[in-house]
């Protein structure tokens, strides 16, 4: 399936929603099958002046709610009884009003997504990336990385970008190289401050992500949609 996706591969835009693995996926399953929604695909990228580009995608399989932080609401999850909002993870667990499922129940959940970036990047620099990525899971997942979540995210770096350079242990700065010392501090300090905006934009567009792969999403067999229950 792997080398399948691989050559489809085109520059056309992400389909989004019900696609791909995202055909089988859906969110919150705290209450059982009775209060599933549909969920699916989502993807997001922007450009800078500066010609930097981040983007990601996600595929929404997730135990907790979804929170669009934009709108102040939350867009799917546990719906009440009476089809009208949510409930959020506090009403569940502090007023034991509803019976939770075994965990057995409710243990296939996972949230899974790829950020990229058109920088060059540095094998462990691509990692922070993707770990700081996982903020946007949290702004919009709520609660995220529960046990039974699978919460995974790949990071990507084409290396048609440059950044400053990192700095050079053989240019180590000492009393003979006055100058470079300064130049080399600088540039550290730099590249540090572009990863970490790199991994802050990464964070953000895999927020986007998440929320527009619960938006995009239909209703699937008797499984009603993000759209079907504002």
């Amino acid at each position: 399936m792997g080398y399948s996706a691989c050559n489809k591969a085109s520059s056309a835009p992400v389909a989004e929603g019900y696609v791909g693995y995202g055909k089988g996926a859906t969110r919150r399953k705290l209450l059982g099958a009775v209060d599933w929604m549909k969920a699916g695909l989502g993807s997001s990228a922007s450009t800078f002046q500066n010609g930097l580009r981040v983007g990601a995608i996600a595929v929404v399989n997730c135990m907790g709610n979804v929170f669009d932080i934009e709108t102040g609401k939350t867009v799917a999850g546990t719906r009440r009884e009476d089809g009208k909002g949510f409930y959020e993870a506090f009403e569940l667990f502090s007023g034991l009003k509803h019976h939770l499922p075994r965990s057995t129940e409710s243990c296939e959940n996972t949230t899974i997504g790829v950020v990229a970036t058109n920088a060059k990047l540095r094998q462990k620099e691509t990692a922070r990336v993707a770990q700081m990525a996982h903020d946007g899971f949290a702004r919009a997942i709520r609660p995220v990385h529960m046990l039974q979540d699978g919460d995974t995210i790949f990071s990507v770096a084409t290396g048609e970008l440059d950044l400053p350079p990192p700095i050079l242990l053989s240019l180590a700065p000492g009393p003979r190289f006055p100058e470079q010392k300064g130049d080399l501090l600088a540039q550290q300090m730099d590249r540090a401050q572009f990863i970490s905006h790199i991994g802050h934009l990464a964070s953000e567009e895999m927020r986007k992500a998440v929320v527009r792969a619960v938006m995009k999403a239909k209703s699937v067999k008797g499984i009603p949609s993000a759209s079907e229950c504002q």
